[in-house]
């Protein structure tokens, strides 16, 4: 089964264009690793980029932290969504005969 996300794709490069700071080193590296990918070479193993690890790193560790100051009352909304979606599927098939 194919998988739709919500979002359209966005280019790789306009990615890092709007989220990695210009002439950084980590926008270097990137901007080296995409040129050699996009020049076919082969990159089945290869010595971690450690610019590209700290990077991701850091933001990981941002993120779990902020995640985990949100108060679990908002964090465990699952079934509450859940049963949203089910009413308005049950609507929209209800308005449409379905």
């Amino acid at each position: 089964m194919e998988r739709h996300n919500a979002m359209p794709p966005i280019e790789f490069d306009a990615l890092v264009e709007g989220l990695v700071p210009e002439g950084s080193r980590l926008r270097r590296v990137i901007g080296e690793l995409l040129a050699r990918k996009k020049a076919g070479d082969e990159m089945d193993y290869e010595p971690r980029i450690h610019s590209i690890d700290e990077y991701l790193e850091e933001k990981i560790a941002y993120f779990s932290d902020a995640v985990s100051r949100i108060p679990a009352a908002v964090r465990n909304q699952d079934q509450k969504l859940d049963q949203l979606f089910r009413s308005a599927l049950r609507e929209v098939w209800q308005t449409n005969g379905l």
